[in-house]
């Protein structure tokens, strides 16, 4: 299998997260973490120390956040698909037409007609 000439130049390039420095409250993308310890925290950086850090824009309790945005959507799952009136169910359950003949093959005790039994009979013994 052949990788085309155009997916081949494509490079995957990896999502930059934005943070945000506990300290000094300056936001930047993750791969300037170390020019910003050098330049905003020189004494923190030379001593080792780890300086903290968030994600910016971050929830505090990513659980919480979980549930509200979970609450939010089924609002507007609700809002957006109503329930169907109950005329298009009794439709849909209908095992006789207008003229009286059934669609199922099924009387209305559910027993199969021996016509249509036969049928699949044979239908199942070719298949042997």
């Amino acid at each position: 299998m052949e990788i085309s000439k155009k997916a081949a130049k494509i490079s995957r390039k990896r999502k930059r997260v934005k943070l945000e420095c506990l300290l000094c409250h300056h936001q930047f993308d993750d791969d300037y973490r170390s020019t910003h310890n050098k330049t905003f925290h020189p004494a923190l950086n030379n001593q080792h120390k780890a300086i903290p850090y968030k994600v910016a824009n971050a929830p505090e309790n990513p659980f919480e956040a979980a549930k509200k945005a979970f609450e939010r959507t089924e609002k507007s799952n609700a809002l957006s698909n109503p329930l169907p009136s109950t005329n298009t169910f009794a439709l849909e359950d209908s095992f006789e037409t207008n003229d009286g003949i059934q669609n199922v093959g099924e009387n209305e005790a559910g027993v199969r007609s021996p016509a249509i039994t036969n049928t699949m009979d044979r239908t199942n013994r070719s298949k042997m």
